[in-house]
């Protein structure tokens, strides 16, 4: 059951030398400290450093070869490099609770979304749990959790038999877990209803940023709506998120959304979408006097007062069919139209599957009726980290990359 690793995630200048930086220098400096306690350097902390460095040296390369004011900076993330900067940006979050003056928050808010809101839910990453830990915490909720719903039976017998593997191989008391994200911040729901686990609970409140949890709160809403209209039986409490040997079919998009479209990317397909459009206008208004004539030239030979009706109705009929079956069917079907399958990307709701009719209707329409206020709904994309139009937030819909071509 493999997850999506590695990851590329962008970020600004600011949010590199601000929060990521200082965050996982902090967290060295914390393990280094905890190595001086105890004498010796365990697993965990062998992971710090030698994970904690590299990444520093990839975030100062990126600062010294990106000018400022030209692009942001591209990370990618594998999973063991994740798992660290979920850790180092957790500290940070929880610090900074309660500090709404600090005028650092803007740029650690920037960082949290510019990663936990664009990496897909299916992204595995590494962490670490005492073995005690594991035992008197871990262990018992997964088993009690295999007594759900037939999903979270699946869910959690896979956890389960992660945790068992590496229990008869503790990395000197500690056991080094590989995990999705989805399956992760579903853990920590459980573990966060109960007051038993007290250890495990701090541990994964640090790891689990609360966006991932809302994303995922909204992944499993907008799956059930999809499975309940679709006739497909699932329990509400199951995956958020589709394993590998349960994937939707090709050119449909899975239940995570991913990065948000560049803004050039979709000023293409526009203006390939505009093109094609308009071409397929004129060749209908071009073969329409050609097959419909109320003269004997034509090929299909009409009286003239039936040939005025017809015309009448054409015209009122195919710009109005073309238009829906241009630019709004393919998006409620598949997420995109043509020039947005060309450039890939597609339109998606927040689960990561195709808006439906409804909502590219009536994200098309708010689009159309706005636009002549000088491009209105476009204005807050190049603002927005999640790169939505009015239009897309009307509907509550994204536009991401997509992995078909």
């Amino acid at each position: 059951m493999a997850g999506t690793t590695p990851v590329t995630v962008e970020f600004s200048h600011a949010v590199t030398v601000k929060i990521l930086v200082p965050a996982l220098e902090h967290l060295i400096q914390r393990t280094h400290e905890l190595v001086d306690r105890i004498g010796e350097e365990p697993p965990y902390a062998t992971w710090v450093r030698e994970n904690g460095y590299l990444l520093l040296d990839t975030l100062r390369d990126g600062l010294l070869e990106t000018p400022w004011g030209t692009k942001p900076l591209r990370v990618t993330l594998d999973a063991d490099e994740l798992g660290l900067l979920a850790a180092a940006l957790g500290a940070v979050r929880r610090h900074a609770a309660g500090t709404e003056t600090d005028p650092d928050l803007t740029a650690l808010e920037e960082a949290r979304q510019r990663l936990w809101l664009t990496i897909p839910l299916d992204t595995e990453l590494v962490w670490w749990i005492a073995h005690d830990v594991a035992t008197s915490e871990l262990l018992p909720i997964l088993r009690a959790c295999t007594g759900g719903s037939p999903s979270e039976r699946a869910r959690a017998a896979d956890l389960l038999r992660t945790v068992e593997a590496h229990l008869h191989e503790p990395l000197d008391g500690a056991l080094r877990l590989r995990t999705r994200l989805s399956d992760l911040a579903w853990l920590a729901e459980h573990v966060f209803d109960s007051a038993m686990y007290r250890r495990l609970h701090a541990l994964l409140d640090q790891l689990v940023d609360p966006l991932v949890h809302q994303r995922l709160a909204r992944s499993s809403t907008s799956r059930t709506a999809g499975a309940t209209a679709s006739g497909t039986a699932e329990s509400p409490g199951g995956h958020a998120e589709q394993t590998a040997g349960s994937q939707t079919t090709a050119g449909r998009p899975g239940s995570t959304l991913g990065e948000p479209a560049p803004i050039v990317h979709r000023l293409l397909a526009a203006v390939i979408d505009l093109f094609a459009f308009g071409a397929g206008a004129q060749l209908i208004a071009a073969l329409a006097p050609i097959l419909f004539t109320g003269t004997s030239r034509g090929i299909v030979i009409l009286d003239p007062q039936l040939y005025d009706f017809v015309v009448a109705i054409l015209e009122l009929i195919v710009p109005v069919g073309g238009w829906y079956l241009y630019w709004v069917y393919p998006v409620g079907r598949w997420g995109q139209t043509l020039g947005k399958r060309a450039v890939s990307i597609q339109v998606v709701t927040a689960g990561g599957a195709p808006p439906g009719q409804a909502k590219a209707l009536g994200r098309v329409i708010i689009a159309g009726l706005l636009a002549w206020l000088l491009l209105l709904p476009w204005w807050p994309v190049p603002f927005r980290l999640d790169r939505r139009g009015l239009h897309d937030l009307a509907v509550d819909v994204w536009v991401v990359r997509s992995s078909n071509g």
